[in-house]
């Protein structure tokens, strides 16, 4: 069907009746590698998501999460970014030691860069100033004792918050 529709973006449930959602991302993505794949699921564990990372997903939505985000995930990963719902997000973050010592606004700005937003879009979405995001940058930086933002992305990768 993907041969003939050649979609843009394919939205993926982990339960499926023929086969596992995150068996036929992987499988999606070794025959139309350009193709993105958001991942919409009713689990919020932390093993599906990585999971779904590991298979290729471009973004990881709960079937819960309000459409203005499900919308906003499907634009985002349109655009080339990556997309993870806010509650997933959250979860990731607070399960790594080191990002526990940031704080909610702190985690909400790593989260954003992930989305790949600048500070204006940061700023505009969590309804602070732009001084605000920069002030929240460097502390970020500070407290994870990373200086270079390639090395923030690094550290998001390695740590589960967007995909390899």
């Amino acid at each position: 069907m993907v041969e003939h529709c050649n979609p843009d973006l394919l939205l993926v449930d982990i339960n499926l009746p023929d086969i596992n959602g995150l068996e036929l991302t992987r499988k999606i993505r070794d025959r139309f590698p350009t193709l993105k794949v958001l991942v919409l699921s009713m689990y919020d564990s932390k093993e599906y998501v990585s999971e779904s990372l590991r298979s290729g997903a471009s973004g990881y939505v709960l079937k819960n999460a309000p459409s203005r985000e499900i919308v906003a995930a499907i634009e985002a990963i349109k655009n080339g970014g990556t997309f993870y719902s806010a509650e997933i997000a959250q979860k990731l973050l607070l399960e790594d030691g080191t990002i526990n010592e940031l704080t909610p606004r702190e985690s909400q700005v790593l989260y954003k860069m992930t989305q790949g937003l600048n500070n204006k879009q940061m700023a505009r979405e969590l309804d602070i100033s732009v001084r605000t995001v920069e002030t929240h940058r460097l502390s970020i930086r500070r407290k994870l004792n990373i200086d270079k933002p390639a090395a923030l992305v690094k550290y998001a990768i390695d740590h589960g918050i967007i995909p390899r």
